[in-house]
């Protein structure tokens, strides 16, 4: 803001110097200051360029949200009462806000509308006005970039159109991720439960073709059939925690899928609209002025011409949205600043705020973190139940022999080879089940595969991740960007209001008293 105040009293400081010194020196001088005002606009122009991510896109605040950070604690709303003025100013973060960003914005629009007040008054007692021919060419100069500035804009604007509409998209994405992640789960959890059915069957065969044919197998067909139903509980418990959710997002995704469409064309056709309306004033005013100053006479806006009218209605416009810019530029920084104050430290404001303790919930909110080196919630579990798998193998492998030595010395014959077949599918079995459990862990203690890989930091993280990009680097980064854009429409709006009238006076004739 400051800078773009600066180039206001720049600008008046080029044109005083041009208009009492028309030697050779100056006119180079006037060039060199005006190249200076364009490219001093375009600079201010460019879009800043946002982080970006590796591994699975983990989100990093991009740089429009670290420029308006207000370092202040936004969680200190949530003890605010409101009361009157006196509790706004018990308020620290709103007090902030309203004192440091919404109020000089505001402030500043309502100065600069009363200040184009008081200079059209004096342009209708014919003061404030330019010779005829006057510094014709740096004001032209500045006209022009305030126009190249206005297209730019639109430009710009865009690209808030653009992360508005990927906010949208993006937040059907992450309920499709949501419902593919419990898709992907009871997938798993099936593929356990195959083999829980499985083990059964291996325990009624241990149980009808073995025991008591020699064997007592009593207490291995009770540890088979207990695992058995372990692995039902747990699945259960994580199908139904799973399953509990999709019918909901089930319904919220379509309901969102059939209306998104429809916003998003409303939502861009009203954006194509705005931008047009204010690209529109903004190169009218550029038109009325350059008409005025280098038009043939009779048809000069600024003597009355035939286009007098048309750009008189543009101009009033032009003032009324001049006002209304400021002020929705100081309800959109508002905005801006809060969002920005959320996003720069999204996972750390959502754990306070909701005052979240849980390990495991903490584990997956944070295991993207740099830095984060605390284990996979469940490591234990896994690495006990690997143990056992492995065990149980060491075991069935171990009853192999002592079932063939058996054979060898006493002769079983049908019963050891029944009794051999049924290990030898239970040693498939356990290979199969600790496979789709997951319960082989990585060298970092992760898993990667199975029903614990969907409860894995990066497919769980990822998800989180993936929301958070669209919240933050989409949603409140097209807020950040549409403020910037009607910042940089006031302040050219404020330009050509001045510049562009001064321009049509270099092109007047007689006394008119045309604001």
């Amino acid at each position: 803001l400051l800078l773009l105040l600066l180039l206001l009293v720049f600008a008046c400081a080029i044109f005083s110097f041009s208009a009492y010194n028309d030697s050779m020196t100056s006119f180079l001088a006037r060039a060199v200051m005006a190249t200076a005002v364009v490219a001093v606009l375009a600079m201010l122009m460019q879009p800043a360029s946002a982080a970006i991510n590796v591994t699975w896109d983990v989100y990093e605040p991009s740089g429009s949200i670290n420029r308006y950070v207000t370092g202040n604690d936004i969680l200190s709303v949530l003890n605010c009462s409101f009361a009157g003025i006196s509790g706004i100013q018990d308020c620290t973060y709103v007090y902030y806000i309203t004192t440091h960003r919404v109020g000089p914005i505001i402030g500043v629009g309502v100065a600069l509308f009363l200040f184009l007040l008081i200079f059209s008054c004096c342009r209708c007692c014919n003061h404030c006005r330019c010779g005829k021919d006057s510094g014709k060419f740096v004001l032209f100069l500045i006209v022009f970039a305030g126009a190249v500035c206005g297209v730019a804009l639109v430009a710009y604007g865009l690209r808030a159109d653009t992360k508005q509409q990927n906010a949208v998209e993006g937040m059907s994405t992450v309920l499709d991720s949501m419902q593919e992640w419990v898709n992907e789960t009871v997938d798993a959890a099936d593929a356990v439960l195959v083999n829980r059915v499985e083990l059964l069957n291996v325990s009624d065969r241990l149980d009808q073709d073995v025991n008591g044919k020699g064997f007592d197998l009593t207490a291995e067909i009770n540890a088979i059939r207990e695992a058995a139903n372990i692995l039902n509980t747990s699945t259960s418990v994580i199908t139904g925690i799973s399953t509990g959710f999709s019918p909901q997002i089930q319904s919220i995704n379509t309901q969102f899928t059939a209306q998104v469409a429809a916003y998003n064309d409303y939502r861009h056709k009203g954006v194509l609209g705005v931008l047009a309306l204010l690209v529109t004033l903004v190169i009218m005013e550029a038109l009325g002025s350059m008409l005025s100053a280098f038009g043939p006479d009779g048809v000069r806006p600024v003597n009355g011409g035939c286009c007098c009218f048309i750009f008189g209605i543009f101009t009033t416009i032009s003032f009324i949205l001049f006002l209304l810019l400021w002020i929705l530029a100081g309800a959109l920084v508002a905005a801006s600043s809060a969002g920005s104050d959320v996003c720069i430290a999204p996972t750390e404001t959502l754990v306070e705020a909701s005052g979240i303790s849980e390990p495991q919930l903490l584990y997956y909110l944070e295991c993207a973190d740099d830095g984060f080196n605390d284990p996979f919630p469940f490591e234990a579990e896994a690495n006990q139940m690997n143990d056992y798998f492995a065990n149980f193998s060491v075991a069935l492998t171990n009853l192999t022999q002592q079932v063939d030595d058996y054979n060898t010395t006493f002769g079983c014959n049908a019963t050891c080879d029944d009794l051999l077949e049924i290990i030898d599918d239970t040693q498939l079995i356990i290979a199969d089940l600790t496979i789709n459990l997951g319960v082989t862990l990585d060298a970092n203690g992760n898993p990667t595969s199975g029903l614990l890989g969907t409860i894995a930091c990066e497919d769980l993280n990822s998800r989180y991740q993936s929301l958070l990009s669209t919240i933050c680097g989409d949603l409140i980064e097209s807020i950040n960007v549409t403020f910037e854009v009607l910042m940089g429409f006031a302040m050219v709006f404020a330009v050509m209001l001045i510049f562009a009238r001064l321009l049509g006076d270099t092109g007047r004739d007689d006394d008119s008293k045309l604001a």
